[in-house]
């Protein structure tokens, strides 16, 4: 990886780690959606599925970075037949908010840039 792009994603990150605290204080929106990431990573650090399944959406999608699309049903039964791998991936996530909370509709992992 060319240099000045190190110094930017590693500026990057430092941002949103810094900006995190920031953000959750200006928008209560924004300090629940990441309540409810961790809580996502807990239960799968945790291998919860009952809280997997309350809090990935009905219509989830997961696009692997091969382009596999997951449902809902299949990430769990993914998840729990051991069929994870731990790669350092980048994620982009889309919430929505319902009425009891905050549930994870999409989920896209991209690789990041080789150094």
């Amino acid at each position: 990886m060319n240099p000045s792009h190190r110094v930017f994603f590693a500026a990057l990150a430092a941002f949103m780690l810094l900006a995190q605290p920031t953000l959750a204080a200006e928008n209560p929106l924004v300090a629940e959606v990441i309540k409810a990431e961790k809580a996502r990573g807990a239960a799968l650090m945790g291998a919860e599925t009952q809280a997997l399944t309350s809090i990935l959406a009905a219509d989830f999608k997961y696009t692997h970075s091969s382009g596999t699309l997951e449902s809902k049903e299949t990430q769990i039964k993914s998840f729990v037949a051991g069929h994870w791998i731990d790669y350092h991936l980048l994620f982009q996530a889309v919430w929505r908010k319902k009425a009891l909370g905050w549930e994870l509709v999409n989920l896209q992992p991209a690789a990041p840039p080789q150094s």
